[in-house]
């Protein structure tokens, strides 16, 4: 069975390289919150606005049981491929008030300034408020970082109420959201100082890497608030155990190797793997139906089927539509696409011709 990517989870990255921010976080969750309050009010002193939310949302999400929801790449791709303009606000409930959603092996990218520019996004918290739904996205270190801290940031704030009415009746344009999220100063907020590129393609690149970072997480909540969505729970090890390995990880050998290793993958997250059978299944193209005439190979993008479930008549006898709504997700596909069959479970010979 293919082994799943192992998600980088910012929170405990952050816990280990600044120890005024653990001991701020593990103070205010016991109900002493003058360092952790001491902290902000450092910050935004000092022009950190982006560090003052970081700290806020991993405090609230270490409040809320420290929930990570884990999304390999495959689904992040089918994810990013899947439309956001026809979307019940119901569908975008967190499961807890913050979560932070790992992104292993993403390819999207965030800025990190002149110097370090491109890194690869690792993670987003997550918290819905109302109608606003706040993502901050975190891109650990890159090759041009000089320490753990120096990585790339950026925070977002979607209203929700603002968008424009769906396809569907009683859904929103969160597409339009998205897009036009970034014309408000107010609604977004990067590194300070930075320093962003001459470039306009350069712009432009950052504005689609975060927009396309947004709509991964803004379906992974529809994709949670569906009527059976796959999730697997990856078990975490109790503090017995975890002392134990700390003795075995001191010994030498290969039992001291595997000790360290299990200790380097330990996390106190609530861990969960989203749609991890789309992670371990092989990569063989999907056969399409033929339709007797010959089109341009394109995709065809996914979305969120919305209908009614239920007895269609009430307690009276009465026609009812159906006691409530479910939705379910309808993957994106490649239409007329022969390159998918390639790699599938043929193989290619390379032949050659006998010269005398």
């Amino acid at each position: 069975m293919k082994a799943l990517p192992r998600p980088v989870i910012h929170f405990d990255h952050m816990m280990g390289y600044l120890p005024v921010w653990r001991e701020a976080i593990t103070q205010a969750l016991k109900g002493d919150r003058r360092l952790y309050e001491a902290e902000i009010v450092r910050m935004l002193q000092g022009g950190a606005g982006i560090g003052a939310r970081l700290l806020t949302m991993a405090f609230l999400y270490a409040a809320s049981g420290q929930p990570a929801y884990c999304v390999g790449p495959r689904l992040q791709e089918k994810f990013r491929h899947t439309s956001v303009r026809s979307t019940p606000l119901d569908n975008l409930n967190t499961p807890y008030p913050t979560i932070y959603v790992a992104l292993p092996e993403c390819e999207q990218l965030l800025w990190g300034g002149l110097r370090t520019q491109w890194h690869h996004v690792s993670g987003v918290y997550v918290m819905r408020n109302g109608d606003a739904l706040s993502l901050l996205m975190w891109a650990g270190t890159n090759e041009r970082s000089v320490d753990p801290a120096d990585d790339a940031t950026f925070w977002v704030s979607i209203e929700l109420g603002n968008c424009p009415r769906g396809n569907d009746p009683g859904t929103k344009d969160v597409e339009y959201g998205l897009k036009h999220v970034f014309v408000d100063e107010k609604g977004e907020m990067s590194d300070p100082g930075m320093g962003m590129p001459e470039s306009k393609a350069a712009r432009e690149e950052i504005t689609t890497n975060i927009g396309d970072t947004a709509r991964i997480v803004v379906n992974l909540l529809q994709y949670l608030n569906t009527l059976n969505p796959e999730i697997e729970e990856q078990p975490s090890l109790d503090k017995k155990t975890v002392e134990k390995l700390r003795k075995q990880a001191r010994r030498k050998g290969k039992k001291g190797a595997r000790a360290r290793q299990r200790l380097a993958n330990h996390t106190e997250a609530k861990v969960v793997w989203v749609g991890p059978s789309i992670e371990r299944a092989p990569r063989y193209g999907r056969a399409t139906v033929a339709t007797g005439r010959a089109g341009t190979p394109h995709g065809r993008r996914g979305h969120f089927h919305s209908y009614w479930v239920g007895p269609r008549k009430d307690a009276e006898g009465n026609p009812q539509k159906g006691t409530h709504r479910v939705s379910r997700w309808i993957e994106p596909i490649l239409i007329g696409h022969r390159s998918a069959m390639v790699g599938a479970r043929g193989k290619i010979h390379h032949l050659r011709e006998d010269h005398e």
